[in-house]
């Protein structure tokens, strides 16, 4: 963040379907889909870095075009997360008399 003039960094673990966790974890017993993650938090604590896991797994797998992109449906609920996770709270008394 220093190196670009970043304020604040935040990392965005992205969703994938369980049973791409399911391969993943088949695949690497030693370091399984959830480590990553934990991992991943640690670091970006340690960092101050914002960190945000909407990596679930999602188990709807109708959000999905394959076991780990999202289709538009999927990119639509992972938007809408995203916005309420990273939009400030509204206080009233931040509101202007132009928006009143």
């Amino acid at each position: 963040c220093d190196g670009y003039h970043i304020p604040h960094g935040i990392v965005v673990f992205l969703p994938t379907s369980k049973p791409y966790v399911d391969f993943h974890d088949a695949m690497h017993p030693h370091r399984t889909y959830d480590q990553i993650r934990e991992e991943l938090k640690r670091l970006c604590t340690e960092r101050e870095l914002t960190y945000i896991d909407q990596g679930g797994p999602w188990t709807d797998c109708s959000l999905f075009r394959d076991p780990y992109h999202l289709n538009e449906q999927g990119r639509a609920r992972l938007t809408a997360e995203l916005a309420t996770s990273l939009a400030p709270p509204v206080s009233l008394t931040e509101v202007t008399s132009s928006e009143r």
